[in-house]
């Protein structure tokens, strides 16, 4: 739905630009295609409700070339489109991703954090499908591959100037939305543990010990909350789904974050 749109402004971009169609849906297969159409040395992804900063590119280029890291990672700033709802913060750290820590090597707390939306991978470390097609509507498949580069050792670098705005649609600023968000979130950690080649059935099992303290630890301090302080409960609550999402990762409670093909529409053109 996007070739029109990229042959209009394609001869106005001083670069060559090559438009790929990739006809079975899911998100893996999506980006498998990306990187077997890559001829260059470095491969760097935006998500389709990134818009870059001017100075993007030039920040993930120079990142990789001072510190000669396998993976770069940058910053994504969240944006509610429409009116902000209150307690905006809430549905805008579901989004975005800001490392508490300066520019150098991503530390081991952080990983969990890092994702392939705003990143800049050298091809040699990535293999040309890396990322796994069964995880193309539940999500996940960027947390594994990221698991596979730390058990690989391979160099994961946090370059914060390298910024992108991720525009959140208004109908996921509500909490009706949020709490399925981090629900999905947490299955995202637990299943690409089993559902990955290289599957490690203790890590599926330490992060479902994980869920279970958190969803056990939230949902008690939701309830206490929720007579004195609606917002601090509701923050609590959102926890408590993330827990419960690592625990519940199975096919039967499985949220399936993108559409297969028969799900998907094309807007129609005017």
């Amino acid at each position: 739905s996007a070739r029109e749109i990229v042959r209009e402004v394609a001869p106005g971009i001083p670069f060559p630009v090559r438009y790929e169609h990739e006809p079975r849906a899911g998100v893996a297969s999506a980006r498998n295609a990306g990187v077997a159409a890559a001829r260059g040395s470095l491969i760097a992804f935006l998500d389709d409700d990134n818009e870059a900063a001017p100075d993007w590119l030039a920040s993930l280029v120079l990142a990789h070339a001072e510190s000669g890291a396998d993976a770069v990672f940058g910053s994504v700033i969240a944006e509610l489109e429409g009116q902000p709802p209150p307690n905006a913060e809430l549905y805008l750290t579901a989004f975005q991703r800001v490392l508490p820590e300066p520019p150098g090597p991503v530390r081991s707390r952080s990983v969990a954090k890092l994702g392939t939306g705003n990143a800049l991978f050298a091809a040699r470390a990535l293999g040309r499908a890396p990322f796994n097609p069964s995880l193309n509507f539940l999500g996940g498949e960027d947390t594994a591959l990221i698991k596979r580069f730390v058990s690989e050792r391979r160099r994961l670098f946090w370059a914060p100037n390298a910024r992108v705005r991720e525009y959140v649609p208004v109908e996921r600023g509500n909490f009706k939305f949020l709490p399925k968000r981090r629900f999905s979130a947490g299955q995202v950690r637990t299943a690409p543990c089993v559902l990955s080649p290289a599957a490690n059935p203790a890590d599926a099992l330490r992060w479902m010990a994980v869920g279970a303290v958190q969803f056990g630890v939230f949902a008690a301090l939701a309830a206490a909350a929720s007579v004195l302080d609606r917002s601090a409960a509701n923050r609590f609550l959102c926890e408590a789904a993330g827990g419960l999402g690592k625990v519940l990762w199975m096919s039967p409670f499985r949220v399936q974050r993108y559409p297969t093909a028969r799900q998907r529409t094309v807007p129609p053109r005017d």
